[in-house]
């Protein structure tokens, strides 16, 4: 069994390795400054990547959601719109990406069908943060 974090980020469900996830946050219009560039992060510096904008909106509007990711130091702060749970996944249930993935096919890996909803859940490379 495989523990992920299944966030949402535009039209797009994410999984990521519960494992490599070091904090959630929960983002408000207060920290409208810190979306982009660099965040402190409990004493040191994290790299702020908003997956919006990786994903091809060109102007976000403010995220609602935030977690600090990575398995080396220093993490980076993905920014999505929200975080969902977590899920348990069976490693036989990932699939190939389809071929009609799109502009998403850069950042995963695999896709896991939701039986519940139907819906797809891209699996987040591992490395994508080690860029």
């Amino acid at each position: 069994m495989v523990n992920c974090l299944h966030i949402a980020c535009l039209q797009y469900h994410l999984l990521l390795d519960a494992q490599h996830v070091r904090e959630v946050l929960e983002l408000d219009a207060a920290d409208e400054g810190y979306v982009h560039g660099c965040r402190l992060w409990r004493g040191g510096t994290v790299q702020v990547l908003d997956l919006r904008t990786v994903l091809g909106e060109p102007e976000p509007s403010l995220p609602r959601a935030g977690l600090v990711y990575g398995e080396h130091d220093p993490p980076l702060l993905l920014l999505c719109d929200s975080v969902l749970g977590l899920v348990q996944s069976d490693e036989t249930a990932f699939r190939k990406l389809p071929y009609s993935a799109g502009p998403i096919t850069d950042l995963v890996d695999a896709v896991v069908p939701d039986a519940a909803t139907g819906r797809l859940l891209f699996h987040l490379k591992p490395g994508i943060t080690e860029s």
